[in-house]
């Protein structure tokens, strides 16, 4: 017996020894905060909130935003990145220690030694948001985040802002939108599904301006030269054949940037954008400029047809003085107008007539005027020479009797026929030159009047172009809007925009 109470004595003394071996090798190996941790999260639960007296337990929420990533138009789709502030007191948290924290969902929790906690989750946000595409790309838009709390109603939890705007102390500006102004909103929101119980919700509110220089250096500028360019259109001539031509390349051109610009929006039929407005309206400027030039140049190859009254009167005395255009006037030279037959003894004013004929030709075909009197001179000196003719004629038929007056008589008609002939021949090569200068002066007259409309339908058309243009330009929203629209808060449960 004495023995065994020997042996195990040295055994309970190891024994011992080891125990107080591992109790300090343990103790060393957890950390001050580690053993603070599981002093506090003894018998916590988290499915339970701290409510001070059964009253709401404040909840303050921030938020501070870091950068806007993007802003989808065809789905109405806000991209940020920020993070949120959210403080609350937990008395079950209080140790009387300096401060602690733990893990919860991925973001550290940090508690003081009043219990209270704050937890700061950050990430990236996509937010639905309704746009407002009317003046776009010159447009403002209003997007928020919506932040509720669905298990637990305002006399459990309040939920309150720690600040009346968005934290921007570490914002990154965007190279598409500029934030104008931010806000921070309550409201107590009363469900069909639970009575009069109300739950709170913050809303977080942006209002930005879209930076429009990419839109003005990329398809207004090229819109508004290509707008301008159709008007000179007109001063193209008609021979040419490339007004129209031209025209429905400008057409073309307008029709790939209006496609350009319906990819970027969304398919709405509320409202139409400006830009998509101001391309329609060019379109259709641009299509009636082809319109007319079609008639322009209708109407320059008109030809030989003769001219209305009114159109005359029209274009040459109202339209192309008031254009300071040249007006044509028609040349008003002597026409002459010659018998096709001639009687057989009147060889002698035959003649006559030839030698005028032959006067006048010559004079209408120098481009000479006031030559009538040279033509009159001609006539009686002409006269004169047949009158001394006749003369010499009787004193000849006096002298030789009857048979050199039958000879006489039928030289003069061999003459006379002869001189018929002639007659006939410059008349009806007189015929003809006046009806080929009358059908010249109707073209010219047609080419004229075309003239007249394209210079008329340049100035209209540049007059319409600069009015639709500066109206594009100056027809914005100077001041900005930052009230908040009720209808554009939901009046019903709420769904999941975070």
């Amino acid at each position: 017996m004495d023995f065994q109470r020997i042996l195990e004595k040295p055994m309970l003394i190891i024994l011992y020894l080891l125990s107080n071996l591992y109790y300090v090798c343990t103790a060393k190996a957890s950390s001050p905060d580690t053993l603070l941790l599981k002093y506090i999260m003894e018998g916590y639960d988290n499915r339970v909130i701290s409510r001070v007296d059964n009253g709401p337990l404040d909840v303050k929420v921030g938020f501070t935003l870091v950068q806007l990533h993007s802003l989808d138009e065809k789905k109405q789709m806000l991209t940020s990145s920020g993070w949120f502030q959210v403080e609350w007191q937990d008395n079950r948290l209080n140790a009387s220690i300096y401060h602690s924290s733990m893990i919860k969902n991925e973001f550290r929790c940090v508690v003081d030694h009043e219990g209270k906690v704050l937890w700061v989750p950050g990430g990236t946000y996509h937010t639905t948001c309704e746009l407002n595409i009317q003046m776009f790309p010159f447009d403002r838009q209003h997007c928020y985040l919506h932040l509720t709390n669905w298990a637990y109603n305002t006399a459990e939890m309040n939920l309150i802002t720690s600040d009346e705007a968005i934290g921007m102390n570490v914002y990154k500006a965007s190279t598409e939108w500029k934030v104008e102004h931010t806000r921070v909103t309550r409201e107590e929101v009363v469900y069909d599904c639970c009575g009069n119980v109300s739950f709170p919700s913050l809303y977080f509110h942006i209002w930005m301006s879209r930076e429009s220089l990419y839109y003005i250096v990329n398809i207004i500028t090229p819109c508004i030269i290509l707008s301008m360019l159709a008007t000179f259109t007109f001063w193209i001539p008609p021979d040419s054949g490339e007004k129209i031509s031209l025209g429905i390349t400008l057409l073309l051109s307008f029709t790939v940037f209006q496609l350009i610009v319906a990819e970027s929006i969304p398919r709405r039929s509320d409202s139409v954008p400006i830009l998509s407005l101001y391309i329609s309206v060019i379109t259709g400027v641009v299509t009636a400029s082809i319109i007319c030039t079609i008639l322009i140049s209708q109407i320059h190859h008109r030809g030989e047809i003769e001219i209305p009254h009114l159109v005359r009167r029209l274009t040459f005395d109202c339209l192309a003085s008031a254009l300071c255009l040249p007006v044509l006037k028609k040349s008003h030279g002597t026409k002459t107008h010659l018998h096709p037959k001639v009687q057989p003894n009147a060889w002698s004013s035959g003649m006559c007539q030839s030698n005028s004929i032959v006067r006048l030709r010559l004079v209408n075909g120098g481009h000479s005027r006031g030559h009538r009197g040279d033509v009159e001179q001609n006539n009686s000196n002409c006269e004169k020479k047949i009158s001394a003719t006749r003369d010499e004629e009787k004193g000849l038929l006096s002298e030789n009797g009857e048979t050199t007056s039958v000879a006489s008589k039928s030289s003069l008609s061999a003459i006379d026929t002869h001189l018929q002939q002639i007659i006939e021949a410059l008349s009806e090569y007189e015929n003809r030159r006046i009806e080929s200068t009358t059908a010249e002066f109707r073209v010219m007259e047609w080419k004229a009047v075309a003239k007249v409309f394209d210079r008329l339908f340049f100035i209209v058309f540049l007059a319409a172009m600069l009015v639709i243009t500066v109206f594009f330009l100056t027809h914005r929203k100077d001041e900005p809007d930052f009230t908040i629209k009720t209808d554009s808060i939901p009046t019903g449960r709420p769904t999941p925009t975070i």
